[in-house]
């Protein structure tokens, strides 16, 4: 009787980190306790100066640290991305954390539907109510369908294939990754279920949307400029 193969590749899971120390364990744990259990976690310490450094040495065993200078979060996810073994790429923020099923939602419908990249619903958590006013769209539960990189799966070779992310963005590398992949025609499968759990706070919240303004504009520009160079 022939025994059939299981297939559970390797799951890279880049967690860039810089002075996440109030919810860093909560993203830990939640990549940790999956019910995927074949997963390297791969924490990129990007110059932090709170008490980072020491809540990823005392989760040493499990996972992964590589230390470095401070240089944005587009550079410590491609030092990750450098680093990792898997044969998929997942990325989570410090301060967001996964269900316990996410990775496994996103493998099966990568797997599937034989596809480069897949994307989750996302799951707004408003630490207060006021934040809510920056994200209007979304709706009263807090479920949307946003293209982010936490949100998703890759296989490695788009990485290889398509390059990094670009590091001269410093805050929305994401948005020119996604932009690139359109580019390309390479379409993002999509699954009706949640897979991120994305914290918004008060040290985050307004922060992200003063900053998002500005690498908009500063994204728009590198889309605009790569066009004219082709």
């Amino acid at each position: 009787m022939a025994i059939k193969k299981i297939n559970t590749p390797l799951i890279s899971v880049i967690i860039p980190v810089f002075n996440g120390e109030k919810y860093l364990r909560q993203c830990l744990d939640s990549v940790l306790t999956q019910t995927y259990n074949n997963v390297e976690v791969i924490a990129v310490n990007d110059g932090s100066q709170d008490s980072s450094t020491e809540i990823l040495l005392s989760y040493r065993s499990n996972i992964k640290v590589i230390n470095k200078n401070n240089a944005g979060v587009a550079s410590a996810r491609n030092t990750g991305i450098k680093a990792a073994n898997g044969n998929y790429i997942a990325f989570l923020d410090q301060d967001d954390f996964y269900n316990a099923d996410s990775l496994q939602t996103l493998l099966n419908s990568i797997q599937t539907h034989r596809c480069l990249t897949v994307m989750g619903l996302t799951c707004f958590k408003f630490e207060e109510e006021g934040l809510k006013r920056n994200w209007p769209k979304v709706p009263e539960d807090g479920v949307i369908s946003i293209k982010l990189l936490s949100a998703c799966l890759f296989t490695k070779t788009i990485f290889e294939k398509h390059g990094f992310l670009e590091e001269s963005i410093q805050m929305t590398d994401d948005m020119e990754w996604f932009h690139r992949l359109n580019e390309v025609g390479i379409e993002i499968n999509k699954v009706d279920k949640i897979t991120l759990n994305y914290r918004q706070h008060g040290s985050n919240s307004s922060l992200r949307i003063m900053n998002d303004r500005k690498d908009i504009l500063a994204s728009l520009k590198f889309i605009l400029d790569e066009r004219r160079k082709e």
